[in-house]
């Protein structure tokens, strides 16, 4: 798979200048496909491609590892891609796969790109989206650093644009998926027309 984004810059001169932090290579870990269907998946380069075709109604396709002991924080950088296609949705879960339930922190189009908490019963069904706000797009043109965090009691998303400074964007309690034992990413069309696909470039697990 093609590189779609420039190395961050490292290095920096005097008078307070920083870097961003290197790329933590995600194909090192163990990943394992959950309800893939016909989603392509590729590792290469030190990247790893997900993508689903154009497919009405809802059908999350993940790629997810063992969660980390809590507490725990993981610094991700990842480029979506998305068409102006309503529902088209990428991002981070963390799921219970005892129960099937997981919650998709996500980068969604809905009329608008938009940041939400959006929460399965299954890959196929929703329990709501408690949480959901409107985003400038071209934030996303070049790639997001995004940090989940778990810390046994709460769930949080952290964004930011260096992968140093990060704002929280909302924090969640465990009530609707409260036994993880999974964390990742996911793609989900639900749309007939346009599909969407995420390349996550780096994944860095901290104590939280």
């Amino acid at each position: 798979m093609p590189s779609y984004l420039n190395p961050p810059v490292t290095g920096g001169g005097g008078g307070g200048s920083s870097s961003s932090p290197a790329y933590t290579d995600p194909t090192v870990l163990s990943w394992t496909a959950v309800n893939q269907g016909p989603a392509t998946i590729n590792i290469n380069n030190g990247q790893i491609f997900l993508g689903t075709p154009a497919l009405g109604g809802k059908n999350a396709r993940l790629v997810v590892k063992t969660t980390p002991a809590t507490p725990y924080m993981v610094e991700t950088f990842f480029i979506p891609f998305m068409m102006a296609a309503n529902n088209n949705k990428v991002g981070l879960v963390i799921r219970d796969s005892g129960s099937g339930r997981f919650n998709a922190f996500e980068f969604v189009y809905n009329n608008a790109l938009c940041l939400a908490l959006h929460q399965y019963n299954s890959f196929f069904g929703d329990n709501g989206v408690p949480y959901i706000t409107n985003m400038l797009g071209s934030y996303t043109s070049s790639g997001m650093w995004v940090r989940l965090g778990d810390n046994g009691t709460t769930q949080s998303l952290d964004l930011s644009p260096d992968g140093t400074h990060w704002v929280n964007f909302f924090t969640t309690d465990r009530s609707f998926v409260n036994n993880p034992d999974q964390i990742g990413f996911f793609v989900d069309a639900e749309n007939g027309s346009f599909g969407c696909q995420l390349a996550l470039l780096s994944w860095k697990e901290v104590p939280g």
